[in-house]
């Protein structure tokens, strides 16, 4: 609570600091153009580097001119730290353009040349730029690395703007990684040296990185302020990138609590902005939250446009080529040192060796005279040309390993991106699927109840489908062929055509559900004459008429267990899937007409719970030990069931691999 009150003390305070400090970095970009007029050499090299500091996010094309320019003087005239300081300013261009090829390429050049001048000024400021790096691609343990080794140069020379930059991007890692405290942890140090200070290029990443915690503890309202007042700012700043980042962030809170034409509207003027300033990580970024943003307003069609447009630029950042060449230009870089040292040493035994033998070559020249030492040159000569052909030997066997090494690594970080790839996308599949599952509206109308989803892969092939019509509700359970990806796929097939019978033709007969069902899947799926491979679906359907305590069943394959003063009744599901081939039998459901009392529990279910193996004996849970732990728990509250079931299961499974996934959704009328 103490790092909460610390963030929220002084709002207005730091806002008027930003606005002055901001103010004055006009007056200090004037101010460089007219140095600028008469500048020469070196001079005229370092105001061009930092007029494209001052430009970058306002003007990067005519800030990459000046960077240009500076590396070409500073390269004429023999400057290596304005050279270094130019290569620095154009990794950054191109890390903003999303090039991160040549990002890192200028990256590893102007730490090679900091470090050849001894500048650790310079050498932090290009080790955090490489930090910066690695955060965007993902890889937090890289970026702590670089951010840390920044941090031990940069407390040994104290530099107050250099402190509130890694402060906030470490900050922004454990953000990332989900850790807030240490998060305000850093944010707040930030802060307190940035009051004390008067760096305007820091204000964005401040109000943002508050805002973002707000968010993170769903506190809209806050992360709301602080990303308008993110925005005002950097519109007197001209910061564009600022702002079209500011403006997707305050979409992506209008989406959050529902607003989702507001979303859409700062979304636009966000991708906008950053198509101007040509920042394709930020970009993407934009695309994703309108795909979501258009799909949560059901309009598939856009959504479905700017996923693929997010994709196709996630998949540019994120080539092997960019994971390859960072492995590779860093390891040359960390093996270019060791090659040095090892030389340096080499150098020292190689001399010390030679005093020793020429010590002993003179004791033998005087004592046994010329013969001997004739003898003695032939067998140094031979022993030479043998040490020779060993060391030559050790040094290809040395750079052979070297090599393979390097293939090792690169194949490994292709494979660490395909994985991260894919993962990232069936990650935003499940996040989809569960926009599907209208948990929140079941639990409001049936508080007394549970859902147990134990998904076998990240997405599933079980899920319900609920709504309240009129007086009355419908709550359907659905078991897909297949799990992982391709279940996940036939949960969006299932519950579109439920939409369709259901909302639009207005079924509510739970057999002609399961009869309409049937019939739009395999016309869906082209099942009835043209494919070998049946896909297919299992149902349960109940119709709960709250008003004349009815409760209507009609299951395909899958049963109802109703449970009254004690007594456990099971209705079977007729014997045929949905979408299934049925060779010319005109399918037919039965419905089950249920008059319940208050206080009785119904269960709906798919077959993965009964059919997980379990670790101390290799069979399967079955039906009739399910039942029985139904039975068992009937004195529990219904939360307390959904409890019971999770502990039961676990102790059955133990290490044993999940064999499908598990749905079960009791409920007491």
């Amino acid at each position: 609570m103490l790092r909460k009150a610390g963030i929220m003390k002084k709002p207005i305070v730091l806002i008027l600091v930003l606005c002055v400090s901001t103010f004055s970095a006009w007056a200090q970009t004037d101010s460089l153009f007219n140095v600028l007029e008469e500048a020469e050499n070196e001079v005229r090299v370092n105001v061009l580097n930092e007029l494209y500091k001052e430009l970058r996010n306002a003007q990067p094309e005519k800030a990459l001119s000046y960077a240009q320019e500076a590396l070409q003087l500073a390269e004429k005239i023999d400057y290596p730290r304005g050279q270094a300081n130019a290569l620095n300013n154009l990794g950054v261009y191109h890390r903003n353009r999303g090039n991160y090829e040549l990002a890192i390429d200028y990256y590893v050049r102007a730490l090679k040349m900091h470090e050849s001048i001894e500048n650790t000024d310079g050498i932090a400021l290009t080790m955090g730029n490489i930090g910066n790096l690695y955060s965007l691609k993902g890889d937090y343990d890289k970026a702590l690395e670089y951010y840390n080794k920044t941090l031990n140069l940069i407390e040994a020379n104290p530099d107050t703007v250099r402190l509130i930059s890694i402060y906030n991007n470490i900050g922004n890692v454990y953000f990332d990684l989900g850790n807030n405290l240490m998060a305000i942890d850093y944010y707040l140090r930030s802060l307190a040296l940035y009051e004390k200070s008067n760096h305007p290029e820091n204000t964005f990443d401040l109000l943002n990185s508050l805002g973002n915690i707000y968010f993170s503890q769903r506190n809209m309202d806050s992360a709301m302020w602080y990303f308008q007042q993110s925005l005002r700012v950097e519109q007197i700043n001209g910061n564009k990138y600022a702002q079209a980042l500011a403006l997707n962030n305050i979409g992506v809170v209008h989406k959050s609590v529902g607003n989702y034409s507001a979303a859409i509207e700062n979304q636009f003027k966000a991708r906008a902005l950053a198509l101007e300033v040509g920042n394709r990580p930020l970009l993407s970024t934009i695309y994703k939250n309108l795909s979501e943003s258009f799909y949560l307003q059901k309009n598939t069609a856009k959504a479905y446009e700017y996923l693929q447009q997010y994709m196709m630029l996630k998949e540019r950042l994120s080539s092997e080529e960019t994971g390859r060449k960072l492995a590779e230009l860093e390891s040359s870089y960390e093996l270019a040192k060791r090659e040095k040292e090892i030389e340096i040493l080499q150098q020292e035994g190689e001399i010390k060796d030679l005093n020793v033998r020429n010590s002993n070559l003179l004791i033998s020249v005087f004592t046994m005279g010329g013969g001997l030492l004739t003898a003695l040159l032939i067998l140094y000569y031979l022993k030479f040309q043998h040490n020779q052909r060993v060391k030559n030997l050790l040094e290809e066997r040395n750079r052979e390993i070297m090599r393979r090494n390097r293939e090792i690594e690169a194949q490994k970080q292709i494979i660490e991106f395909k994985n991260q790839n894919i993962t990232d996308s069936i990650q935003y599949a499940k996040s989809i699927q569960e926009t599907i599952l209208k948990k929140r509206l079941f639990r409001y109308n049936m508080p007394d109840s549970f859902i147990f989803n134990r998904p076998k892969d990240i997405v599933s092939g079980d899920f319900f489908w609920y709504a309240r019509i009129d007086d009355f509700d419908i709550l359907a359970l659905i078991d897909c062929t297949g799990h992982g990806v391709a279940g996940a796929f036939m949960t969006v097939i299932g519950n579109s055509i439920l939409n369709q019978i259901i909302h639009e033709n207005k079924v509510y007969s739970p057999s002609q559900i399961l009869l309409d069902m049937d019939e739009r899947l395999a016309e869906t799926l082209k099942q009835l004459e043209e494919s070998s491979t049946h896909y297919g679906m299992d149902l349960a359907v109940c119709k709960i008429d709250r008003q004349h305590h009815k409760l209507i069943f009609s299951g395909a394959k899958r049963p109802l267990y109703y449970v009254h003063q004690g007594e456990f009744t099971e209705f079977k599901g007729d014997n045929l899937s949905i979408g299934e081939l049925s060779f010319g039998r005109d399918k037919s459901f039965q419905e089950y007409e249920i008059n319940y009392k208050e206080g009785d529990v119904f269960y709906i279910f798919s077959d993965g719970f009964a059919d997980q193996f379990g670790s101390a004996v290799d069979k399967k849970y079955m039906s009739k030990r399910f039942r029985q732990l139904i039975r068992t728990i009937q004195k529990q509250s219904m939360e307390k069931q959904g409890q019971s079931l999770e502990l039961e299961m676990n102790r059955w499974m133990g290490s044993t691999e999940q064999t499908d996934d598990m749905l079960v959704i009791g409920f007491k009328l």
